[in-house]
């Protein structure tokens, strides 16, 4: 093994890679995209309902109709948006535990990797990679865990050897 990989994660910028995403946001979270774009759709049948209502006296049970419509699509977005606030108070968590835990230490071997992170070792060999995301900004190896490995996290000459060595070991998938 030659010289580890130090890897010094800040909360601000692990938070960042996911805002950047917009995965953790309940407003532009791709979780959530279906379920804003089913709540617009009944505003607009809702309003179309509510205005037929008018214009014919015999078919004014429309607005209740319209109204369950809301109040069912309404309460179909809170209770999608639950997941999607516990992942991001777990995302916080983990951000600032692993700001908190230190500097880590990535060594690279023929074999695999060796991690040492708040106070454990984890060795993985290249064959337990199932597969390997490099993005500009971060990048991820996926075994039977994800592991995020931002470029802010290192010096830029060690995510680029990083990178290299994922490139010759594994089948990646750039992003």
């Amino acid at each position: 093994m030659d010289q580890p990989i130090v890897l010094t994660n800040t909360r601000a910028d692990l938070l960042a890679l996911y805002h950047r995403r917009g995965t953790i946001s309940p407003w532009r979270s791709p979780a959530m995209r279906w379920y804003w774009q089913v709540l617009g759709g009944s505003l607009v049948v809702a309003g179309a309902l509510t205005l037929i209502s008018f214009l014919f006296f015999s078919a004014a049970w429309l607005v209740v109709l319209a109204t369950i419509l809301v109040l069912g699509t309404s309460a179909l977005l809170v209770y999608s948006l639950i997941p999607v606030l516990k992942a991001r108070t777990i995302v916080k968590h983990w951000a600032t535990r692993a700001e908190k835990a230190g500097p880590g230490k990535l060594w690279l071997n023929e074999e695999g990797y060796v991690l040492h992170f708040d106070g454990t070792e984890h060795h993985v060999r290249w064959g337990a990679v199932q597969r390997v995301t490099i993005h500009d900004d971060h990048l991820i190896i996926t075994t039977n865990e994800e592991r995020v490995f931002t470029r802010s996290c290192m010096r830029p000459e060690e995510y680029e050897r990083l990178c290299a060595v994922l490139r010759s070991k594994v089948t990646l998938q750039e992003a």
